[in-house]
């Protein structure tokens, strides 16, 4: 399958079985030709976090009269040989821990890379454009026009803010300190920025560089702030949980955050996050 916004071109799989060894199964993949190419390898967690449907509602627990793929937050009419389960990527944790992405729930977190273990792991591979090691920043101005301000990414096609908020770049390096909102505080923060928003959480993880014993945010190919930013995670735009107010309980919502250490997972609206923004 091939994502036209992205280009990256997906393994279509036969059913739901998995290899016993990654590497062993990206060798016998490309040694087949699978499709006529030999290019394939385990995608990265942007990649493969990409094809989370974080719209999907998520189930309790999983049943055995219903598809998996259906069970799984992906779209099971393109993917329908999905486990909601544990999937490799090609980033690492640690020089023992993989990241995985949780197809059950959306989640991002390091996982055990014993592929014959209990609950197992599976693999989707990927072929097609990856993330440029070099030339991938361009310096522009903000909306107050000093120059470097803002920083387009050549990959997404996205323009960030160079600096936090409530930061603001004075032409050398990032003024005053970087702040930390609640969900609600976030959202109003980027409403009165404008031509500015507060991201999506797919669009916060292209930001994310991860490397062993290594994670950075923003990447540290990103041009310089000047000064180095406070290590905290970051509120995005898109709900995961919301509920209405009862008689017995408050209104409720919470939001996908991308942490501190690099996994993604649902974070309830009161915590206190770091907030970076960014436009089209």
């Amino acid at each position: 399958m091939r994502d036209r916004v992205s280009g990256l071109v997906w393994e279509g799989k036969r059913d739901n079985g998995r290899p016993a060894d990654a590497v062993a199964y990206v060798a016998q993949v490309n040694a087949s030709r699978l499709c006529g190419y030999a290019d394939w390898r385990l995608p990265s967690v942007a990649e493969l976090h990409g094809l989370v449907d974080l719209g999907k509602e998520r189930v309790p627990e999983v049943r055995a009269d219903r598809p998996l793929a259906e069970q799984s937050v992906i779209d099971a009419r393109w993917f329908p040989n999905t486990v909601p389960a544990l999937y490799l990527t090609s980033d690492m944790r640690d020089p023992t821990s993989p990241w995985c992405v949780n197809f059950a729930n959306g989640f991002v977190y390091d996982c055990d890379p014993d592929m014959s273990r209990e609950p197992p792991l599976f693999v989707r591979l990927v072929r097609g454009p990856e993330a440029p090691k070099a030339g991938r920043w361009r310096e522009l101005p903000d909306e107050r026009g000093v120059a470097g301000g803002a920083v387009e990414d050549r990959h997404t096609g996205l323009v960030w803010r160079r600096c936090e908020e409530p930061q603001t770049w004075n032409g050398k390096r990032c003024t005053w300190s970087a702040k930390r909102y609640d969900y609600v505080q976030a959202l109003q923060r980027a409403g009165e920025q404008a031509g500015w928003r507060l991201p999506t959480i797919k669009e916060v993880n292209s930001l994310a560089q991860r490397e062993v014993d290594r994670f950075e945010l923003p990447p540290s190919d990103f041009p310089a702030q000047g000064k180095e930013a406070l290590r905290a995670g970051q509120w995005s735009s898109t709900v995961c949980n919301s509920s209405p107010e009862t008689s017995t309980a408050r209104a409720s919502i919470s939001a996908w955050v991308l942490s501190r250490e690099g996994a993604i997972y649902c974070e309830a609206r009161i915590m206190h996050l770091g907030v970076r923004l960014v436009r089209e």
